[in-house]
C-alpha cells in the first residue's frame, strides 16, 4: 500500500473549494492511478473542471500538475523511505521519476487497436513520408532509420521546401507521419491538408490530442505531455522515440521474414564499417 499520508496532510492544512477538495481526494486516494492520468483525465474522474486541477496543483505548492504527478510518482517509488537528508530524492531520481511518468503515460495513451492501424498502413504503404521540425524534426530522422532497416521506403526531408516538394507527389496508398510535440507547428498543418486531399492516410504522433495536427489525423498516437516545459526537452523527446519504437517493433512482427531478410542485408552492408 503506498503512504500518502503526506499528500492528505498537504491537502487538509490548505483552505480548498469544494471542487478542489474532491479532485484532492481522488490524488491521495489513487496515487497509482493518477500518475499515468492527463490533467483532462484527472478533471474527468473528480468532476471538476481542468482550472480546478491547475488552481489545486499551485495551492499544495507545485507549479504544474506534471509536476505533482513527479512528486507521487517519486514517493511511490521509494515509499517507505524516511524523507532524511540522506534518502532525499536527488536529481537523478526525480529524473527517472519523470522518465516514468511520461513513458507510461504514453504506453497508456496508445491503445493497442490505434497502434494495430498505424502498423497496417505503414506496411502496406507504397511510400512513407515522416515529418518533423525542430528537436521533432530529428525524431522524424530517428524513425526513418529505424523503419529503413524493416525495408521501408521512407523519406524523411528536414528543411521546409524538400517538405512541401515531397508532399505535393504523394497519393493514395501512401502514408504520412508528422510528429510534432505540441500539435501547433505552423509549417506542418498545410502539409497534412495537402496529403488528405490527395488521398493519403495521415498519422499524427503529438503530446497534443485536441491540437490542430491532432485534428487533422486519421490515426492519432498521443504521447505523455509536460505542462509548463519547452517542446524541444529531450523528455518529451523520449516520449517521441518510445512511440517510434512502438510503431517499429510491432512493424517487425507484422512483416515478419520480409523484415528479417532486409535487416540482415542491411547488417551486412554495414558490416565492412565496423572494427
Amino acid at each position: 500500500m503506498s503512504d500518502t499520508s503526506w499528500l492528505h496532510r498537504l491537502i487538509a492544512e490548505k483552505e480548498l473549494s469544494r471542487a478542489e477538495l474532491r479532485a484532492g481526494r481522488v490524488l491521495a486516494d489513487q496515487p497509482d492511478i493518477v500518475v499515468n492520468l492527463t490533467i483532462t483525465e484527472l478533471a474527468e474522474l473528480a468532476h471538476v473542471g481542468e482550472a480546478t486541477i491547475s488552481r489545486l496543483c499551485r495551492k499544495l505548492g507545485f507549479s504544474s500538475y506534471h509536476a505533482l504527478k513527479i512528486a507521487i510518482a517519486t514517493r511511490l517509488a521509494t515509499p517507505t523511505q524516511p524523507r532524511t537528508a540522506a534518502t532525499r530524492a536527488s536529481p537523478r531520481r526525480a529524473a527517472a521519476s519523470q522518465a516514468w511518468v511520461l513513458i507510461e503515460e504514453t504506453a497508456r495513451l496508445i491503445d493497442q487497436a490505434t497502434l494495430d492501424r498505424a502498423v497496417e498502413v505503414l506496411a502496406q504503404a507504397r511510400r512513407t513520408d515522416i515529418y518533423g521540425v525542430g528537436s521533432s524534426g530529428l525524431s522524424a530522422q530517428d524513425a526513418r532509420a529505424r523503419f529503413a532497416y524493416l525495408g521501408l521506403n521512407c523519406n524523411a526531408p528536414t528543411d521546409h521546401h524538400f517538405q512541401k516538394m515531397a508532399v505535393a507527389s504523394l497519393e493514395a496508398g501512401d502514408a504520412l507521419l508528422i510528429i510534432s510535440a505540441n500539435g501547433s507547428t505552423r509549417e506542418l498543418i498545410p502539409l497534412a491538408k495537402s496529403a488528405r486531399h490527395a488521398g493519403t492516410t495521415v498519422i499524427v504522433l503529438t503530446g497534443a490530442a485536441r491540437s490542430p495536427l491532432g485534428k487533422l489525423a486519421d490515426i492519432l498516437l498521443p504521447t505523455g505531455r509536460m505542462q509548463g516545459h519547452p517542446v524541444g526537452n529531450l523528455m518529451v523527446k523520449m516520449t517521441q522515440l518510445f512511440a517510434i519504437e512502438l510503431l517499429a517493433s510491432a512493424l517487425a512482427e507484422r512483416l515478419g521474414p520480409r523484415a528479417s531478410r532486409i535487416e540482415s542485408a542491411i547488417q551486412e552492408s554495414l558490416s565492412d564499417s565496423v572494427y
